[in-house]
């Protein structure tokens, strides 16, 4: 066994021990959660009006991972609901072999999720 001193010299420093890119920039992260009440699309907004006042102008935000998901896909959520629909009515156009009866079947689950509402 021989000391560590006799192959190098050691010493303390601060700082970060690695430097963090996200798309070959320099970056840091920021994490954060949303306020009792408050959606994460409403705490990304702000978060984002908050860096444009306060950040230099050739700094950018930049969103990764869920948060990248939810902001490239907020705002379809119509799209999806309706596309739902219309899959649901042709199936039921298969299944019963008919293209009138999956609109009576559609026009009653509205009345039907009111009656399970009530009921609870």
């Amino acid at each position: 066994m021989i000391p560590v001193t006799s192959l190098g010299t050691t010493s303390y420093t601060t700082g970060p021990g690695t430097i963090k890119r996200f798309n070959m920039f320099y970056s840091s992260t920021i994490t954060g959660e949303a306020a009792q009440g408050y959606s994460s699309g409403q705490a990304m907004q702000i978060l984002e009006e908050i860096a444009r006042e306060k950040l230099p102008k050739e700094i950018g935000i930049e969103w990764s991972g869920l948060s990248y998901q939810e902001k490239k896909q907020s705002g379809q959520t119509g799209f999806v609901i309706m596309l739902a629909f219309l899959f649901v009515f042709l199936f039921l156009a298969a299944q019963y072999e008919s293209w009138s009866i999956p609109i009576a079947v559609l026009l009653s689950l509205p009345i039907a999720c009111v009656g399970a509402f009530l009921s609870i």
